[in-house]
């Protein structure tokens, strides 16, 4: 009965705006498609509507290549790729036209010549994923790999106590060592060889007492701040603080903050005038705020502030009567001034002052 109706129309557009109800349960069967071939319409979605040629190539050209685009925006892409329009952009903006290698073009022997690029299975996989992948599926990675060099040692290997000290030799350090190859740094430890097996490596870790006062200076010296002696060497730092010689240490450092006693009223003053709010203040001048906080001089360094809020009683029926005069609806006003609303709304002055208003 509906199809019958929609063969009224002339195009799709014209059906899908004076029949929606047919359009909707055509949607619903999935049918839209099958209808515009019988009746000889031109299909197009809303999307394929929007996104015309010119569109299409302007959001393209925010992007440094193809594969950037692809990567960042893959449905522009694919509705590009489904109009043939891939080629064009790539020629209009200087791209690289990069055509995807089909599982059509690999064969064993191709597989094979790309396998001998790699040294190892997981560099192969990377770099040429669909080889690998292709020669996986048709069985014949084992052939694909025969030359590659394997890093994987028997069951059991690193049990052996003279196979864990051979391979610790390879390294300089423990922390090396433990990133290198974590089987074997394991079971040193559980058997009790780490000691034998570590007896080639330079000491990171300083002796107890190492960090003397003359020790601690020499160190501090190498950074500018505290901070960034703190961070780079935390136990020369510590030794410092805990002995009380930090002072000293710090002595050719700059100091990024001025001590808190230094905030007088006349420097909280000075700091104010360069910033136009609170907020700003509080957030440029950090410890000038909360000085003049603790010593009740807010209000006297922020005279000359704009504040965004309004004093408490502020909305009185004449003002908000005055600052609904400004807006045609209820909704904008509301929107716009919530104050001068919230208190009409709160002493029923709401109809007063809405009078002017559309309904």
């Amino acid at each position: 009965m509906q199809k019958e109706k929609s063969k009224k129309f002339n195009s799709f557009s014209e059906w899908k705006k004076k029949f929606p109800k047919g359009y909707k349960s055509a949607i619903n069967l999935g049918v839209v498609k099958k209808l515009c071939q019988d009746f000889g319409w031109d299909y197009k979605t809303q999307k394929d509507c929007f996104w015309t040629k010119e569109k299409i190539i302007s959001k393209a050209s925010e992007f440094k290549n193809l594969k950037e685009w692809r990567k960042l925006n893959n449905s522009l892409y694919k509705n590009a790729k489904k109009k043939g329009l891939i080629k064009e952009i790539c020629d209009i903006l200087n791209w690289n036209y990069v055509v995807h290698i089909s599982n059509h073009f690999w064969t064993k022997e191709k597989c094979i010549e790309e396998a001998r690029k790699y040294k190892t299975r997981g560099k192969w996989s990377r770099s040429s994923y669909s080889s690998w992948e292709y020669a996986k599926k048709n069985n014949f990675l084992e052939e694909c790999i025969s030359h590659m060099e394997f890093n994987r040692y028997p069951v059991n290997f690193f049990k052996v106590k003279e196979n864990c000290i051979k391979e610790a030799r390879k390294y300089d350090s423990i922390r090396k060592w433990y990133e290198g190859n974590y089987a074997s740094y394991e079971n040193a430890k559980s058997n009790g060889w780490f000691n034998e097996c570590i007896s080639h490596m330079t000491p990171i870790r300083k002796p107890c007492g190492f960090w003397t006062k003359e020790n601690c200076i020499k160190e501090a010296k190498k950074y500018k701040t505290k901070s960034n002696w703190r961070n780079r060497n935390e136990s020369s730092y510590n030794a410092a603080k805990k002995n009380k010689w930090i002072d000293e240490c710090c002595q050719h450092m700059i100091i990024k903050y001025k001590p808190i006693n230094c905030w007088t009223l006349e420097e909280c003053r000075n700091s104010a005038l360069l910033c136009k709010t609170k907020s700003e203040w509080s957030k440029r001048y950090r410890r000038a705020y909360v000085v003049s906080l603790r010593n009740n001089w807010l209000d006297e360094c922020c005279i000359h502030m704009v504040s965004k809020y309004k004093p408490f009683n502020y909305w009185t029926l004449e003002k908000c009567k005055e600052d609904a005069l400004k807006y045609k609806k209820k909704t904008e006003w509301c929107r716009k001034s919530s104050g001068a609303y919230g208190a009409a709304l709160k002493n029923n002055w709401h109809k007063e002052c809405c009078l002017h208003m559309k309904k």
